[in-house]
């Protein structure tokens, strides 16, 4: 053992900063392997994906990466601080919806916990981040699939749906062909907005750009919410009718109907009606 870690061990007893170090990354003679592909500046390129396997017999398993310490400090600030929609930050830095909220939430607690003076465990959190690979707010990768579609059991069976050859059948016709509440797959997605973020991107926009557009549509999404709430409030101030009374104030509202069912029994709980199914 002692003379493992004095030949080729001596790269794990020693690791290299800022990468993970795991057995698939080094050959028998414990040097790097992607050391032979370094660029002509003397940086050390990413890890592959062959490198990313913690246990050498599994190739089916990868370590994923997680959020770097300064990237949910970033999170926690954007959302907290400046009040940064949720779905705009996760469409904007390609982490899932969850994982921002149970940031900010993990982050809130830190927080809290450093304000009441209780111990916290930061040399174990530093010593695990350092053994995985980590995304950094500045990478220009995805952390994660974000828009992921699960399979809507509408979509699983096959139709013959003759359509004209003179129209273009669009992902809306699609939907409707299978049934007629199926919303398309660009609005059952959970981000709707990375598909103009996508278009954005194809139009040659960097990410200082996207973020910028996708702040102000944002705040026109938010500007026309307002309107639509402020609205619903005037409608429903102009239904009701109040009538200051000495100690309590009425108030009265018109009603077109109670409903057919009120106080009217289900056709299940009258007497003489067969109660079973006698035809399928």
């Amino acid at each position: 053992m002692r003379t493992w870690l004095k030949g080729p061990g001596k790269a794990f007893r020693d690791p290299l900063p800022g990468s993970t170090n795991y057995l698939g990354a080094y050959d028998k003679s414990g040097k790097l392997i992607r050391t032979k592909q370094q660029a002509e500046d003397g940086k050390l390129p990413a890890e592959r994906r062959s490198d990313l396997r913690p246990y050498p017999q599994n190739p089916y398993f990868r370590s994923e990466p997680v959020l770097s310490e300064e990237f949910r400090e970033l999170i926690y600030d954007l959302v907290v601080n400046h009040k940064h929609d949720i779905v705009s930050l996760a469409a904007g830095f390609s982490i899932d919806t969850r994982r921002v909220a149970a940031v900010a939430r993990l982050k809130a607690v830190e927080k809290q916990w450093e304000a009441q003076n209780k111990p916290l465990a930061t040399a174990y959190a530093e010593a695990v981040l350092a053994m995985l690979p980590q995304t950094y707010s500045k990478s220009q990768t995805p952390h994660e699939s974000v828009n992921d579609l699960p399979v809507h059991r509408a979509t699983n069976r096959q139709i013959f749906y003759p359509t004209s050859e003179s129209r273009q059948f669009t992902r809306e016709d699609a939907a409707k062909a299978f049934s007629e509440d199926l919303l398309p797959a660009e609005k059952r997605i959970p981000i709707p907005q990375l598909v103009q973020n996508q278009r954005w991107t194809d139009q040659g926009k960097t990410r200082e750009e996207r973020e910028l557009l996708q702040r102000q549509a944002d705040a026109a999404e938010a500007a026309e919410a307002a309107a639509q709430e402020r609205k619903r409030r005037e409608d429903a101030a102009a239904r009701i009718r109040v009538v200051q009374g000495r100690r309590w104030d009425f108030v009265f509202e018109n009603v077109t109907g109670a409903g057919h069912r009120y106080g009217f029994p289900h056709e299940d709980r009258k007497r003489g009606h067969v109660k079973i199914p006698t035809s399928a």
